[in-house]
């Protein structure tokens, strides 16, 4: 790509107009218009000011190679935007419906020891086994939390 085509081409994409990407530099719209048209070569003082007004280096500026191309967002339609909320939604009530099992679990089972022993019903066996499905029902409160943290992040694992 010649040096001409990369000036309009940088200065598109950060849309300046000649006009601005003139006044910018401190030369005049013509000048602009015949480097970009290949009739005349900015000064080195000029090309440096480009380069930084453009935010690229002067190699990507002076060598013959290819821009890489701009990826640009594509914006979301409403019913998109509509859709990805009401997912949020869900993803928010699955969270909180979780979390009250695995802690009503919790409590349950520490009630139910409390009560057993009170009433010397309970081995040490079976305190054993209680202790450890609470153990299990808090791993799992865990697990939900760090997948709702997941989820919440932006494009995290193709996050909802």
């Amino acid at each position: 790509m010649e040096l001409g085509e990369k000036i309009y081409t940088l200065r598109s994409r950060a849309r300046y107009s000649q006009e601005n990407f003139a006044e910018a530099l401190g030369v005049s719209r013509q000048s602009v218009s015949r480097w970009e048209n290949g009739t005349a070569v900015p000064d080195t003082e000029y090309i440096i000011k480009m380069c930084r007004l453009l935010g690229v280096s002067t190699d990507e500026l002076l060598l013959r190679e290819e821009l890489p191309p701009v990826i640009e967002r594509v914006p979301m339609s409403d019913e998109e935007i509509r859709e990805r909320a009401s997912l949020d939604t869900l993803t928010l009530i699955g969270f909180v419906l979780s979390f009250f099992v695995c802690v009503a679990g919790l409590i349950v089972s520490a009630i139910a020891v409390a009560r057993w022993k009170r009433m010397g019903e309970v081995s040490e066996r079976a305190t054993a086994g209680v202790a450890i499905g609470a153990a299990e029902t808090l791993f799992l409160l865990i697990a939900v939390v760090l997948l709702a943290a997941f989820l919440a992040v932006p494009n995290g694992g193709g996050g909802i």
